[in-house]
């Protein structure tokens, strides 16, 4: 197989893999981008972490269209769920993946060369430890999972990461989903918009798999949508964000309340 493949993403493979997303394969890098023409896959792919079966899957027209009111995949379950789109954005990024235009790199995790490629597509979407911890970050980690595995007689963290982008993220549907998890909720004004960032329809999002032991971190995937629509690219911090205070404020605070100013 090429070094890089299409990697086709149809109703059957989600529903028979039955969870998120396939485990770690090989070849080192596949990338299902935008504009790529389709291919037809065939292989056997085995890592450290586990198998993926062989598929043949022809052209993206070909792929099956969702019946009315269907079921969706498995995978595509997964990563909507956390994210706070509207109905439009939600139809958007379905015919994403199902015509397969979406980002789709693997790693091969004991390839160095492989990692460091994985650390700089981290670091060019934004998304690397660092970047993420910055206040004018425009990335939100909306869910997370983690999973114990073992590896060469050794326990590994699995852990899937999904971030969406804070201009695609709608504030009134992050009001409804919470009306429907919490039974207690009882706010009905409003909510205002939090982020510094005005909403756009933007439908970035990505989800990053990584496997952790210790001060080792070794990325097997970084797929979903990467691109940003026109607004999105124009928009500008509305509102600085607050600054939050070192913690050694909160110290002499706390001190000063309790044995008075010096």
């Amino acid at each position: 197989m090429d070094s890089e493949t299409l990697r086709p993403l149809n109703y059957q493979t989600w529903a028979e893999a039955g969870k998120a997303l396939p485990p770690v394969v090989s070849p080192r890098k596949i990338q299902c981008g935008f504009g790529k023409s389709s291919l037809t896959v065939s292989s056997t792919s085995v890592s450290a972490f586990g198998t993926v079966q062989s598929c043949d899957t022809s052209a993206a027209a070909s792929l099956p269209t969702l019946p009315q009111g269907g079921v969706l995949p498995v995978g595509l379950k997964t990563i909507l769920r956390p994210l706070y789109l509207t109905s439009q954005q939600q139809s958007s990024i379905i015919d994403t993946y199902m015509s397969c235009k979406h980002t789709w790199l693997e790693y091969e995790e004991n390839d160095t060369v492989a990692q460091d490629e994985a650390k700089r597509q981290l670091e060019k979407f934004e998304l690397d430890y660092l970047a993420t911890k910055h206040l004018e970050s425009q990335w939100t980690n909306c869910w997370s999972a983690t999973t114990e595995v073992g590896y060469e007689g050794n326990t590994w963290k699995k852990r899937q990461t999904i971030y969406q982008y804070d201009c695609g993220y709608d504030q009134k549907v992050w009001q409804q989903k919470a009306k429907e998890y919490d039974a207690h909720f009882k706010r009905e004004t409003t909510w205002q918009r939090c982020v510094p960032y005005d909403f756009t329809g933007c439908l970035a999002h990505v989800e990053v798999v990584e496997f952790c032991q210790g001060s080792r971190t070794l990325i097997t995937r970084i797929s979903g949508i990467l691109e940003h629509n026109e607004a999105c690219c124009k928009a500008e911090m509305a509102w600085k964000p607050a600054i939050p205070l070192h913690e050694h404020v909160y110290e002499v605070a706390l001190d000063q309340l309790v044995n008075g100013t010096r």
